[in-house]
């Protein structure tokens, strides 16, 4: 007997805001509005933003509690913590940062990128932590774009750029702390695709550029829009309506209480507290 597509059970429209010292950005949910889809607590389109020599992205700013996943569209950022870590992400690369016990991170172009000017757009998507390893040490993943997995279906005109997890029939090479899925979605115009998250696991889909129709019920679901699945077993089917550019996630939910304030997402306020005090008394690493 064939499982019927899931259907679409909400769609969040995403916020416009300014992060950091200069950079637009679209949030597409956060937890901090309890707006979530479990274990994904936060998702984020910066830019595009044109680079000069003014420019200045994120600052020197805590995290803790959870882990950051920062997919580059377009453009590079240098990263530098408070663990010695630091490199430059260009288009296609990831880094995956693991908050954990607390990191001091900056997220900035380049100085070279800055001088021959150009664009920056990218995706950051923050996991959560199970309560028992949000104290884990900090550190993080550098995944170059060659690394990451590729899949295909030349029939239908899909493709697949895999980070964690599995699609279309490649995997991803990242690290996970509970079982997930992460991957971009390229769609040419017309194209269909059937993605099965596993019963477990809930999944969503974010559509930065193009639009589709979602679910069984062919929600259409516009650039900026994400398309929340409801839970259960069954796989999401996307059509996409034009070229289509998008996120794909799907994780087994954590079930834990969260609560999320500014940079840090523990699992009681009493936590969030002791995490601040931790920051200000300069015991981060």
């Amino acid at each position: 007997m064939t499982t019927s597509a899931r259907a679409v059970s909400r769609v969040i429209r995403s916020v416009a805001l300014r992060e950091g010292e200069d950079m637009p950005v679209r949030r597409a949910f956060a937890a901090h509005g309890n707006v979530f889809v479990d274990p994904f607590l936060m998702l984020d389109h910066f830019g595009p933003l044109e680079v000069g020599a003014d420019s200045k992205g994120f600052p020197p700013h805590p995290h803790k509690g959870f882990e950051t996943v920062t997919y580059m569209l377009s453009g590079q950022i240098e990263h530098r913590d408070s663990t010695g870590g630091h490199a430059v992400i260009g288009p296609g690369d990831v880094q995956w940062m693991t908050a954990g016990a607390g990191i001091v991170h900056s997220e900035t172009p380049p100085e070279d990128f800055k001088k021959a000017g150009g664009t920056v757009e990218g995706l950051q998507l923050w996991v959560n932590l199970p309560r028992a390893e949000k104290s884990t040490p900090a550190g993080y993943q550098i995944l170059r774009a060659g690394e990451l997995g590729r899949g295909e279906d030349g029939v239908r005109g899909v493709r697949a750029i895999v980070v964690a997890g599995e699609a279309l029939g490649a995997k991803g090479p990242a690290r996970t702390r509970s079982p997930m899925t992460v991957a971009v979605l390229e769609m040419d115009a017309e194209a269909t695709l059937s993605l099965d998250p596993g019963e477990q696991a809930n999944a969503a889909v974010y559509v930065a550029s193009g639009s589709l129709a979602a679910g069984r019920r062919r929600h259409h679901v516009r650039a900026g829009e994400t398309a929340v699945f409801e839970a259960g077993p069954g796989p999401i089917a996307l059509a996409a309506c034009e070229p289509v550019l998008a996120l794909y996630m799907a994780g087994v939910p954590l079930n834990e209480p969260v609560v999320a304030r500014g940079p840090f997402v523990m699992s009681t306020e009493e936590e969030i507290r002791q995490a601040m005090q931790a920051y200000q008394a300069g015991n981060f690493p």
